[in-house]
């Protein structure tokens, strides 16, 4: 192989590697949206509007949380000390928590 070759593999690999990343974070920013937004749509549906407040869809309510999300910044991990955290930790909070907000909302709910 020539050294202009293993140039362009190279780059063509870093430009692959790049999409991929891209695709990965695109498709976890949609199941954010997506689980947030069915949780909060069904919590808002409970505990909001019996308030008086006007019932919201879905798009409403995934944006209301993903505004939220962006001035807030809080993550699911930060209480857990260093020296425990793996990596994995965080990642399985944030596809867990909406599921498990709609749970209680839903738990809670029920007494009304």
């Amino acid at each position: 192989m020539s050294k202009e070759s293993t140039v362009m593999e190279t780059i063509l690999a870093v430009i692959i590697g790049g999409l991929v990343g891209v695709l990965i974070v695109a498709a976890a920013f949609a199941y954010s949206a997506i689980s947030v937004g069915v949780a909060v749509c069904y919590l808002w549906a409970w505990f909001m509007v019996p308030l008086g407040l006007m019932e919201i869809g879905f798009a409403h309510a995934a944006g209301i949380a993903t505004l939220i999300g962006l001035m807030s910044m809080s993550r699911t991990a930060n209480y857990i000390k260093g020296e425990y955290k793996d990596g994995k930790t965080g990642l399985i909070g944030e596809l867990v928590a909406p599921w498990l907000a709609l749970l209680f909302g839903y738990i809670i709910h029920s007494f009304m």
